[in-house]
Parts: C-alpha cells; sequence; structure tokens
C-alpha cells in the first residue's frame, strides 16, 4: 500500500481556500457568546462584587493599568465591564474589528486579573480565539 495517494488525497481535502462568510460566522458567534456572558453578569447584578477592588486583606493583589486609570471602586468595575461589552458588540458587527478585539482581550484580561475565581479556562481560550480573530 503506497500512502504517496493518501497523502496527496488528505492534502487535496484541506488545500482550498476558506469562504469569508466562514471567518464571518465564527467571529458572529464569538461576540454573541462573549456578549451573553457579560450582559448576563449585569443582569444577575455579579460586576460590582466580582470586579470591585477586594477589600484590604484579601489574598488576591489587584495591580495592572486600570487602577492607575480609573481606580478600584464599582465605577472602575463598571466601566472596564461597559468597555467589553462595547467591544464585544463591536465584535458582532464588525465595526473596528481589530481594535474591538484588542481592546476585549485587554480589558478582559484585567478583568480576569482582578478576579482570577472567575475567569475559567473558557474566558482563557475565548481571549485566545478573539486574538486570532
Amino acid at each position: 500500500m503506497k500512502l504517496a495517494p493518501i497523502w496527496r488525497a488528505w492534502v487535496a481535502l484541506w488545500d482550498r481556500r476558506e469562504p469569508p462568510t466562514a471567518l464571518a460566522l465564527i467571529r458572529i458567534g464569538v461576540g454573541l457568546v462573549l456578549l451573553v456572558d457579560l450582559v448576563n453578569l449585569g443582569r444577575l447584578g455579579l460586576i460590582t462584587p466580582m470586579f470591585s477592588a477586594p477589600p484590604d486583606g484579601y489574598a488576591v493583589a489587584y495591580d495592572g493599568w486600570a487602577p492607575a486609570l480609573l481606580g478600584t471602586g464599582p465605577s472602575a468595575a463598571f466601566t472596564l465591564t461597559l468597555a467589553a461589552v462595547i467591544s464585544a458588540v463591536c465584535i458582532v458587527l464588525g465595526l473596528a474589528t481589530r481594535l474591538a478585539c484588542i481592546g476585549f482581550v485587554l480589558v478582559s484580561a484585567q478583568l480576569a486579573h482582578i478576579a482570577p475565581d472567575a475567569d475559567r479556562g473558557v474566558h482563557t481560550i475565548l481571549r485566545i480565539v478573539v486574538v486570532i480573530l
């Protein structure tokens, strides 16, 4: 049994141009998942408890670029979450997609740094996918 014809068939199967609609559907789907997740946090009233700075003595160190710009209170948590929601909406609509993707990754990584127990593996994977998009 020769492997060359099998290998050529395998390469021919995967060696084709993807239509842009496939990438657009992935971008829209990922953006909708992120948007639903963030809106659900707001609906449940978890933005302030999850992403506000912990009280003194709490085990999580809170540093990064967000406290320098926004402070550490509930308004900072709301502002970061709002920035993530706006970025997700732009990703879904295809508005300034590159800028929206980078903005979402930066804000999402900062939110994960603020509340590491709330950041699950799916959030890390979605950040990676958004960078690729």
